[in-house]
Parts: C-alpha cells; structure tokens; sequence
C-alpha cells in the first residue's frame, strides 16, 4: 500500500508505524517507515497475511506550511459503516490491502478538504510568493 498521491495534495510523508501482525515494511524503509525515491516520499506496507482485529497503524504528514498530522488507522473485523480511520478485515490480503488502501484516501481527502490544509496551503503559497521579493517575508508562524 502506498501513499504516494498525498504529495501532489501538498502532504508530506514523514513517518508510518505499524501494529499489526502479518505486515511488514518494505526493506527499503527508512527508520521512520518511509522510502524516497527520486524525489517522492511513500509510506508502504506488505501484507503478508492479515491482521488481527484492532490493530492498525499510523502515518504521519505534514501540511504544506509544515504543521504535523497523525492519520491513525485500525482493522476491524465488520464493516466500519464508513467510520474514519478503519478498514474491514477482508477475505484475503488483497481485499484487505484495499480497504486500507481506501481508507488512507478518506482520510487524505477529508484532511486536504479541512480548514487547516486550506489555511495552511494559503500561508505556505504567501510565504512563497513574498520569499521571491528581497526583504519582503511574512513572520514565521504568520
């Protein structure tokens, strides 16, 4: 499972820990749980059997101004009825894959559509613009 669409909303990844059994990180992983490659940031898992009920994991993201989020995520054994941050359990690895899968782009999605993305998205574009005029930078934390 990779997270690599959360860089062209602006996101980056900088960290995934994982609680589950059956899963591992990919041996390019960085300490943090994440690989880069080429420039882009992802945050992969290998399910290799499935996890147990109530266990998950959780990436960590930063919002373009470089303010920090947690996107927590945990198995369930029934449908979430659409619940935030849960995947169904499915019938075999893949099906269970994709309702990670599905659930880390709900949560990417919500996260981009909220006011601390916008807001931050805002502030990060400002900083931009005016750190392109000598002189002229907004103050840190503006």
């Amino acid at each position: 499972m990779a997270t690599a669409d959360a860089a062209r909303l602006g996101l980056k990844i900088v960290g995934l820990t994982k609680t589950m059994t059956n899963v591992g990180l990919p041996g390019s992983a960085n300490a943090q749980g994440v690989t880069s490659a080429a420039g882009t940031t992802t945050a992969a898992l290998d399910f290799t059997g499935l996890p147990l009920a109530a266990e998950g994991f959780q990436i960590e993201v930063k919002l373009p101004d470089g303010a920090a989020r947690s996107l927590s995520f945990t198995a369930v054994t029934a449908p979430g009825a659409g619940l935030p941050g849960t995947f169904e359990i499915g019938s075999d690895t893949a099906a269970t894959r994709d309702n990670a899968m599905a659930a880390v782009a709900a949560s990417i999605t919500a996260l981009m559509a909220g006011d601390d993305a916008k807001t931050s998205s805002a502030i990060a574009a400002a900083q931009e613009f005016f750190a392109q005029s000598p002189g002229s930078q907004l103050p840190a934390g503006a």
